[in-house]
C-alpha cells in the first residue's frame, strides 16, 4: 500500500470514518487542533488544522492512525 496522488479530494466520503477520526483527535488532543478538518483522498487520510505545539500535532497523528486501518495518513496540520 503505498501514497496515491489524485487531485480529486473528497471531504469525508465515508462519513462514520471520518467523524470516528475527527472524534478521538478531538479526545486525546483536549480539542487543541483548531479548524481541524478530516479529508480522503484515494486512500489517504489526511488531518488539516492548526495546532498550538508539535506535540499536539503528534497526538493528532497517534490518534487518528489508532482508526484508520487500511488507510494512509497524512497529517497537514500546521504548528503555530
Amino acid at each position: 500500500m503505498g501514497l496515491h496522488l489524485r487531485h480529486d479530494t473528497i471531504e469525508c466520503p465515508s462519513e462514520p470514518l471520518c467523524g470516528r477520526v475527527e472524534r478521538i483527535v478531538n479526545l486525546r488532543t483536549a480539542a487543541r487542533v483548531k479548524d481541524l478538518q478530516v479529508d480522503v483522498q484515494g486512500q489517504d487520510v489526511i488531518l488539516r488544522g492548526i495546532a498550538p505545539t508539535y506535540y499536539v500535532k503528534q497526538l493528532a497523528t497517534h490518534a487518528a492512525l489508532d482508526e484508520i486501518e487500511q488507510f494512509t495518513l497524512t497529517n497537514d496540520i500546521d504548528v503555530v
